[in-house]
């Protein structure tokens, strides 16, 4: 439900209980909320609700006769189960469509859905989930002004009034800024009239590191409220840059072919280091790091402190505080770097913090990284190696110092560049270093790369020729189809961030490979769509004589209301997957029923074991041996009621009287018709099924009977 822009206006009033006024009037349509008579320079307050998205508020000056802002809504969807034979079909549909739409029987899904983030969502026939990669364009406003007492706006001791005043283009007005050839964001921005950000944001970062190294062992880094506030803007104002530029870009640059750089000599030498002793034992030790329990519960732990972040702070301030700890990290990070350098004789090269040479790759990250957070290798050192044998003695020495510093550093994730070298992916050994305290909070984060010397220098003049064009190329790769204008739709992947679907008495199940790249407009299209089959238990089922501890193979089983059937093999079990529940199974032995026989059980776990006891039937009769006309004895028979039928001989009659089992003791026949009754069926663990090597399972029943 869209409101009226009186209305909003009206509403915010009334909530803030401030003065603000409606001054306009609007309407909105398929999203779009047209709002006339705004005179140029009013300070607006803008709030949207819906209830497909967070409430969002913003404040902005108008700076142009005609002036726009863009809001995402969350990836909202509805999730259905439907009951089919051998499983739980979930079914996607919009947010929109009737339920009409879905299969007949389905009901909305409750459950868990996995992210790939790891985050597990409780859903209720609901999924919404953030859109990270939308960018929000913006075009004639200007920001909040920001006043103080002495009219200068500064962080760290570092004037910034101009970056926080600046009219930031939209995407649209970015598009005429382009050159013809593919240029870099950072050339883009240092020649632009908002040129002024680069500069500044610069500035602070030194003076950042200088306040760092000042700070004591594991203190964070802390800013005035209102300091940090500035921080915040100039770091937002510089992610929307880079992201209007990417929108102009896939619309300027659309039908540029790529910058074919010559990487032949950069590929070559790699392949000669490969053939270096101790390539091998360089990618056996990363992959051993990487699956070892301290790393990976490290890893857990970062990846936990991501998703907070990313639930409580804005873009901007998720990468200001991630800068503020990087400054703090690096002085820490460098001393623990010059150790192992000085351990295993590598050259150690530390660099700034990333971005304090005017670039923007920290900020190129950030957007094509929105669901992983800021990135990990804002405070980083390099410790360069001569040989492959010396990168392993490295690693060595690098897992070393981490367990020597003590138990508030961590190695939380390695990356081995070595593996699959590439052109666009630098060959190197990466690993993300935590500092934590005591309450296993994450304080600092930096990153040790080792590398191979005559990679290195190689890969530096392959890094200047692809600078220029690598985050348009990587852009381009990337499933993020950028918008061309306010009100147009981003081509958004609707189940890009779900990994896994759980439902209760289920098996869970990973999404089906066709519908991975289903967008939210095809998914309006279909309105719904089949995304996922959860697997019913595999319930596996032992039928067994009464009262003997005897199976019984060639046994018929089946679940009408399922569709399920199967037989027993020699040992007597066979496995059909049923749904949770009270079931119905039918049983029906070759020789020993004529009929079918009935035993209820109920399936409540993921792989249950059944003891099914099953009641068979036999034919015994009796048949006299005559010598010289006279009966001198009866030879009694025994058979499975399916051969009743067959008995030979003149004389033959039923036999009524008592018949022993080995097991079951002292049973009747009664008018030729002996009946074993089966008992109830028994829930048994794997430990209490009978053993393969049981010396009755190959025996024939009729072999147990006697007089």
């Amino acid at each position: 439900p869209a409101l009226t822009a009186p209305q909003a206006l009206q509403s915010d009033a009334a909530n803030s209980q401030s003065d603000a006024t409606c001054i306009a009037t609007g309407s909105c349509w398929a999203g779009i909320c047209h709002v006339r008579g705004v005179p140029i320079g009013t300070a607006l307050g803008l709030r949207v609700v819906h209830p497909t998205m967070s409430s969002r508020a913003v404040r902005f000056v108008t700076s142009r006769l005609r002036a726009s802002v863009s809001f995402g809504t969350d990836i909202v969807y509805r999730l259905w189960q439907c009951e089919v034979p051998g499983g739980l079909l979930i079914y996607a549909s919009d947010e929109a469509a009737g339920s009409g739409k879905v299969p007949e029987g389905a009901r909305p899904m409750i459950g868990e859905v996995e992210t790939a983030s790891g985050e597990k969502l409780q859903v209720q026939g609901r999924v919404r989930l953030p859109w990270w990669t939308f960018c929000s364009d913006r075009e004639g406003v200007l920001g909040m002004p920001l006043t103080t007492e002495s009219g200068q706006i500064t962080v760290v001791g570092c004037e910034c009034s101009a970056s926080v005043s600046l009219e930031l283009p939209s995407s649209r007005q970015l598009k005429n800024w382009l050159p013809d050839a593919v240029a870099s964001p950072q050339d883009i921005l240092s020649h632009s009239r908002c040129k002024e950000l680069l500069k500044d944001f610069d500035e602070i970062l030194i003076a950042l590191q200088l306040r760092g190294a000042e700070q004591e062992a594991m203190q964070p880094l802390i800013l005035p409220p209102f300091e940090l506030m500035v921080l915040e803007r100039i770091v937002d104002n510089c992610c929307y840059f880079v992201e209007a530029y990417r929108n102009a870009a896939l619309e300027r640059w659309q039908r540029v072919g790529r910058d074919d750089q010559d990487v032949g000599p950069y590929m070559e030498v790699v392949q000669d280091v490969k053939q270096e002793l101790g390539y091998s034992q360089v990618c056996e030790l990363c992959t051993r790091v990487a699956q070892s329990s301290s790393v990976m519960q490290a890893r857990r732990e970062l990846d936990r402190c991501v998703r907070n972040t990313l639930t409580l702070h804005s873009r901007g301030a998720r990468l200001a505080l991630a800068y503020l700890a990087a400054a703090r990290a690096k002085p820490l990070l460098e001393e623990l770097c010059a150790r192992i350098a000085t351990a295993t004789k590598s050259r150690l090269v530390c660099g700034m913090l990333k971005g304090s040479d005017g670039s923007t790759r920290a900020f190129e990250r950030t957007i094509l990284g929105a669901e992983s957070g800021p990135p990990r290798d804002l405070a980083r050192c390099r410790l360069v190696c001569s040989s492959m044998s010396h990168v392993r003695e490295t690693l060595v020495g690098v897992l070393e110092g981490v367990h020597h510093w003590g138990p508030e550093v961590a190695i939380a994730d390695i990356l081995d560049g070595f593996a699959e070298p590439s052109a666009f992916k630098p060959s190197k050994v990466a690993l993300t270093v935590i500092w934590r305290c005591s309450s296993s909070t994450i304080l600092f984060m930096g990153e040790i790369e080792v590398a191979h010397q005559t990679i290195e220098a190689q890969a530096k003049t392959i890094e200047i020729d692809m600078a220029s064009t690598r985050f348009f190329n990587e852009v381009s790769n990337s499933l993020m189809k950028g918008t061309t204008g306010v009100g147009q739709l981003e081509n958004v992947e609707a189940f890009a961030a779900l990994r896994r679907l759980w439902a209760r008495g289920y098996k869970p199940a990973a999404l089906e490979p066709q519908v991975r790249g289903c967008t939210m407009d095809l998914l309006r299209k279909r309105e719904c769509i089949e995304i996922a089959l959860l697997a019913a238990p595999d319930v596996r089922i032992e039928v067994v004589m009464p009262g003997e501890m005897l199976r019984l193979k060639d046994v018929r089983v089946q679940v009408e209301d399922e569709n399920q059937h199967g037989k027993t093999d020699q040992e007597g079990r066979c496995t059909l997957s049923l749904r949770p529940g009270e079931k119905v199974l039918k049983l029906r032995h070759p020789a020993f029923a004529s009929g079918w026989a009935e035993q209820e059980l109920v399936v409540d776990g993921l792989a249950p074991i059944f003891r099914v006891p099953m009641t068979l039937t036999f034919a015994v009769w009796r048949s006299p041996i005559i010598i010289r006309g006279a009966v001198f004895a009866w030879e009694y028979w025994i058979a499975g009621s399916a051969f009743a039928s067959q008995r030979e001989g003149e004389g033959c009659e039923p036999y009524s009287g008592p018949v022993f089992a080995a097991q079951c003791g002292k049973l009747e026949a009664i008018n030729g018709k002996l009946t074993l009754k089966a008992g109830t069926v028994e829930p048994v663990d794997d430990t209490e099924t009978l053993p393969r090597n049981q010396p009755l399972h190959n025996t024939d029943p009729l072999s147990l009977f006697s007089l």
